[in-house]
């Protein structure tokens, strides 16, 4: 035995060892060892991995146990309480887990990792528990959570799979039977290299068979969480594979990709089919089934098993199947007796399997001479369509190659080698991606097309819409020539619900009337007729065509319903469309009812739609706030809150989210106050997060900031709507913040409330450029013009207010209809300067104009309200029509406590006239 296959073979037996309680060892080497010398050697590492030899053990064992050791049964983690260890490897600590905080009921497994991380694994670590989050097959441990502990060790939680591993599980099992395991385990490996992630450590110990007889697959990717930067450490995979089970390139440190995690999967199937371990040799060969042992089978079956164990475990990683679902399909090809990939296409052999697929009618046409010709022209058929299958196969994975070979490029120049210290935002990384599609892939039309969409659906997630939907022309271009109908008919749908989200309804109907062309010419289906009528509602909704919009809505449930069934996820939409265009125009009591009939179907879909029913919840919590509906919507809100909480982390999207849904239905229900903290803890889950920066970051300081104004609380909107405009002005410098000029007024005005006027003045009176959305441009306009009158009333130089209020309200008149609130506030400045020059007589008709406007649009009780009526009372007092001053005051002020601070303006000003009028 040469040294490199000696040290291979200590290795895999000590990794292997290690996993198992020091009472079983012994057992466990003389089972699988027959070399004394090597059985010894093995023992001697493992005691110095425990740390009872030389200090070199004890302090390695210190290094990689540090943070582990105050774990024990009843500790808490995050919502987790540990139950009792279940094992410890190379990686880490395993325990089972239950929910400690009464949520509900659920086991999970929680893996400690060893090692003590650092600032940039800890990031890297956050960044890849998201991708592995989403593999969600049944075949697959999904991972739940992950974070640190309080001593900053990190740990997954993942679900916990009560079962044994697949060798074990497979000895009690007939050959047929444990391939069909195999092929299970295949098809959930492919679905996780479609998703770009590779497990990198597959072997019998990460493959569990459930009571049930289902295969599960363990720590998927746990190995690339733990990897190094290939720049600071090119060997450090070597720590986390076992060498058994590791392709060649694998052991000798080269990079990893999809054929590893094949050639692993031969070795494991070689010992599913025979239960023998047996090491590959130093060049990477392994030991074949028939020469394993394995017995009961005819020779030219035998060899069919060997072919596929070769094939999957070839030294070459070209040479090696080309997807793990081609194994798997060789496997169903095994069943059917049909000619394997992994076999040489010989003559003999593809008659034999013939044969043996068709023995019935073979024995029926020999009698005539003419089946001769017949089977050879059959078998020519069988040979051609195997070798188009493997040509197929072997394109296939040349493309996705290339495809991996893209996406590293992208993500290695976003790398600090390569981009320096400079931060690479998500939308300067997609634009790389997008420029980089151009130069690459050029032979590969159809890949092309599709990482366009995939671009074009991350920028919409940023919010990049038009980027989004021209990534989404280009993928629409491409496919036009090369690709499929289908393709092209929902890249159609996704550029529709982009401009509807853009607010261009013409731009919508455009996309969705093209994609209804092409469905109604046979090249879509039903159910993506019913997704584009649902989209098309909505863009006539926006255009204001309400009948048109009601029909459409109709007619993609009707659909639904009939493609998918009544209870399906498409149904749900399309009810939840019908709701959206009920409540716009005027049918609040059907929305309400669509809405709530989407929530029932959903609910029925059992326990793996948590998610699912939280977002249907808030689509009829909103529904409810659409027809101002507070009191219904505030305890769905509070249910949708917690049910994200039970499984997403209080700092994920999601529930920043549905926190943020909350706070603003309180607001508008009137708990003005007890939104507050709602707000403030967003607020300060971003900042934590170190997203204090972002747009989403931008937006909350903004709601928190002004409510805090509409509270009367200047003290803590001034230093927020600072610390907005500041960051605001940052992002400028590199990239246009669109808000800009929105946050700067919204600081003036808060200074000027305050009565800092000389601060105010240069932030309310900077000009507003024009900007892309003719809207947004004049709305601010108007509001600029709107706060420079306020500040001259409060000024004192009232003969140059009116001539601002003049141009304000012109400009409003160009985009808001007659009643918005925006005219409400043009005319209470008005009524206060007649207040403040002592013409209360004129201020009261004005005044009455603005309570009745406010109670009509934002509420009686809200805060802008309450201020008007405030107003309205003192200048009835100083008109002389003391008594219905009296009546205002005592009538309309019951919710004050619950709209406004102690130190707000409006109450010492109520608390002044109530006093005049006991006077």
């Amino acid at each position: 035995m040469s040294e490199l296959t000696r040290w291979l073979r200590l290795q895999e037996l000590f990794d292997r060892a290690a996993m198992l309680d020091a009472a079983d060892v012994a057992a466990f080497l003389e089972r699988e060892e027959p070399d004394p010398g090597m059985r010894a050697e093995v023992q001697a590492l493992l005691r110095a991995d425990r740390g009872e030899d030389a200090l070199e053990g004890i302090v390695g064992r210190i290094a990689d146990h540090a943070q582990l050791d105050n774990l024990e049964s009843g500790t808490r983690v995050g919502p987790w309480r540990l139950l009792d260890e279940l094992g410890a490897g190379g990686m880490g600590t395993v325990f089972r887990a239950e929910r400690a905080d009464g949520a509900y009921e659920r086991l999970v497994a929680i893996k400690f990792l060893r090692g003590l991380p650092t600032r940039d694994a800890a990031e890297r670590m956050r960044r890849e528990r998201q991708i592995l989050a989403d593999l969600d097959h049944p075949n697959i441990a999904g991972l739940i959570d992950g974070g640190t502990t309080a001593d900053g060790q990190p740990y997954l939680v993942m679900d916990y799979v009560e079962g044994v591993s697949i060798v074990e599980f497979a000895r009690g099992c007939d050959i047929d039977r444990r391939l069909r395991l195999v092929a299970d385990v295949a098809r959930a490996l492919h679905f996780a290299h479609q998703h770009l992630v590779v497990h990198r450590d597959l072997k019998p110990a990460n493959i569990l068979v459930r009571n049930d007889g289902t295969p599960m697959l363990l720590d998927f990717g746990i190995a690339k969480l733990l990897e190094a930067d290939a720049g600071d450490d090119p060997g450090r995979t070597q720590a986390w594979f076992t060498p058994g089970y590791a392709s060649p390139e694998q052991r000798r440190g080269d990079p990893v990709s999809t054929a590893s995690d094949i050639y692993a999967l031969g070795q494991v199937l070689a010992e599913v089919l025979t239960g023998v371990y047996r090491a590959p040799d130093a060049d990477g060969l392994v030991t074949l089934p028939g020469q394993r042992g394995l017995k009961g089978l005819p020779k030219p079956r035998l060899r069919e098993l060997d072919a596929m164990v070769a094939q999957a475990c070839a030294p070459r990683r070209a040479a090696r199947y080309r997807s793990a679902e081609a194994l798997a399909d060789d496997i169903d090809r095994y069943f059917q007796h049909k000619p394997l990939r992994a076999a040489p296409a010989r003559p003999g052999y593809l008659l034999r399997s013939f044969l043996h697929r068709h023995r019935l009618a073979v024995a029926a046409v020999a009698v005539f001479l003419l089946a001769i010709a017949t089977f050879a022209w059959r078998l020519v058929i069988e040979r051609d369509r195997a070798l188009q299958a493997e040509a197929l196969a072997q394109a296939n994975a040349t493309t996705a190659e290339q495809v991996v070979d893209y996406l590293v490029s992208l993500f290695e120049a976003a790398s600090p080698e390569q981009a320096g210290n400079q931060a690479i935002l998500p939308g300067d990384l997609v634009d790389r991606g997008r420029e980089r599609i151009r130069g690459q892939l050029v032979d590969q039309p159809q890949q092309r097309a599709r990482l366009l969409a995939v671009l074009g659906r991350i920028d919409s997630e940023l919010g990049r819409t038009a980027e989004a939907v021209q990534s989404l022309r280009e993928a629409i271009a491409i496919e036009r020539e090369v690709g499929t109908a289908a393709h092209v008919v929902d890249h159609y749908v996704s550029i529709g619900v982009l401009e509807n989200q853009n607010e261009r309804p013409e731009e919508a109907t455009t996309a969705f009337t093209e994609a209804l062309s092409l469905i109604q010419a046979g090249q879509g289906n039903a159910a993506q007729q019913a997704k584009a009528l649902g989209g098309l509602a909505l863009a006539q909704l926006r255009m204001g065509q309400g009948d048109e919009a009601r029909a459409s809505a109709a007619e993609a449930l009707r659909l639904a319903e009939r493609v998918q069934g009544p209870d399906s996820e498409l149904a749900v939409e399309a009810l939840q469309v019908v709701a959206e265009v009920d409540s716009r125009t005027g049918r609040g009591e059907a929305a309400v009812a669509a809405a709530s009939r989407a929530l029932a179907i959903v609910r029925t879909w059992g326990a793996g739609h948590a998610q699912d029913v939280a977002t249907a919840i808030g689509f009829l919590a909103n529904t409810h706030v659409q027809q101002d509906e507070y009191a219904q919507a505030i305890p769905l809100l509070r249910e949708m809150l917690a049910m994200r909480l039970e499984s997403l982390a209080p700092d994920s999207a999601w529930v920043i989210t549905a926190r943020h849904n909350l706070a603003h239905a309180l607001y508008l229900g009137g708990s003005t106050l007890e939104a507050l903290p709602y707000m403030q803890e967003n607020v300060d889950l971003l900042r934590a997060r170190g997203e204090d920066d972002t747009p989403s970051y931008l937006v909350a300081i903004n709601n928190i900031a002004s409510l805090h104004e509409a509270t009367g609380n200047y003290g803590r909107s001034i230093p927020l709507f600072r610390e907005l405009y500041e960051k605001a002005l940052a992002a400028s410098a590199v990239s246009l913040e669109p808000r800009l000029y929105q946050y700067r007024q919204n600081y003036g005005r808060s200074l000027m409330l305050a009565g800092r006027l000389d601060e105010a003045r240069p932030l309310l009176w900077a000009e507003v450029p024009s900007a892309a959305d003719p809207q947004t441009n004049a709305l601010e306009r108007g509001r600029r013009l709107l706060h420079m009158g306020e500040w001259l009333r409060r000024s004192g130089r009232f003969e140059e207010v009116e001539a601002h209020l003049v141009q304000a309200e012109g400009v409003f008149a160009t985009i808001l209809e007659k009643g918005h609130p925006r005219f409400a506030a043009v005319l209470r400045v008005r009524a206060q300067v007649a207040l403040d020059r002592g013409q209360p007589a004129q201020a009261v008709p004005m005044l009455r104009e603005v309570v009745d406007v406010l109670e009509g649009t934002i509420g009686a009780d809200a805060p802008a309200t309450m201020e008007a009526r405030a107003l309205l009372a003192r200048a009835l007092y100083e008109s002389g029509a003391q008594q219905e001053a009296r009546s205002l005051l005592a009538a309309g002020f019951e919710a004050l406590e619950q709209r406004f601070v102690p130190q707000a303006p409006i109450r010492d000003e109520l608390a002044q006239l109530r006093q005049r009028l006991r006077g």
